[in-house]
């Protein structure tokens, strides 16, 4: 497969902390910033959907407003103990010239 980058945003967009609804590519994710450090993932958590936006971050993880499940931002993992959850899309992100970019993989 072939990989693409795509800007998402500039660098400052987002501040420390916080998270912003973007598309990419059609997709529904999140813009997250950890640090210091952008995350991209799915924008609905995987358990019953809800919309990941209307949670919080709590450092390295987004917990979700509805049944307080927390998934891991960069690997999407779902790190609640006590329950089993699918993990959230992730994409790589990467910083480019004062901009945030995530890799796309594409069909050859």
């Amino acid at each position: 497969m072939d990989l693409i980058v795509v800007s998402v945003a500039q660098v400052g967009d987002v501040a420390d902390g916080e998270m912003k609804p973007i598309d990419v590519s059609g997709r529904s994710m999140i813009l997250a910033n950890v640090a210091g450090t952008y995350r991209v993932f799915a924008r609905e958590c995987p358990h019953e959907w809800v919309d990941l936006t209307e949670g919080y971050l709590d450092g390295g993880t987004v917990v979700c407003a509805q049944h307080g499940y927390e998934f891991d931002v960069e690997t999407g993992e779902c790190v609640t103990s006590y329950v089993w959850c699918s993990a959230l899309a992730t994409l790589p992100t990467t910083l480019r010239d004062g901009e945030v970019c995530v890799e796309l993989k594409l069909p050859t």
